[in-house]
């Protein structure tokens, strides 16, 4: 299949596609996620000449799945990029400090 083929493959069944995994995912005790189904979209994207399988629907999902499980443990939901500048201050008591 060509990244083409998927395209539109992917555009034609969009609702159909994503309101099926919407309810596989519930049963799993998952919720669905517009971002992550876009992203697994883009990644299936750039990868879909390199499968060799018929079952494009099972290799999509499969992707989807593993995003959406490994979506919870990015740190990116759990970073904190505050920072404290008084305590950071501290750091440079005779100079300068450089620029954040």
């Amino acid at each position: 299949m060509t990244k083409e083929d998927f395209l539109t493959y992917a555009g034609k069944n969009y609702n159909s596609i994503k309101k099926k995994w919407t309810t596989r995912l519930k049963k799993q005790g998952l919720s669905f996620s517009e971002d992550i189904f876009q992203d697994t979209i883009l990644k299936v994207y750039s990868h879909i000449e390199e499968y060799k399988g018929n079952d494009i629907d099972g290799y999509w999902y499969k992707s989807f799945l593993q995003n959406t499980r490994r979506d919870g443990d990015y740190s990116y939901h759990k970073r904190d990029d505050t920072i404290d500048v008084l305590a950071y201050l501290d750091n440079f008591p005779n100079e300068d400090p450089p620029i954040l």
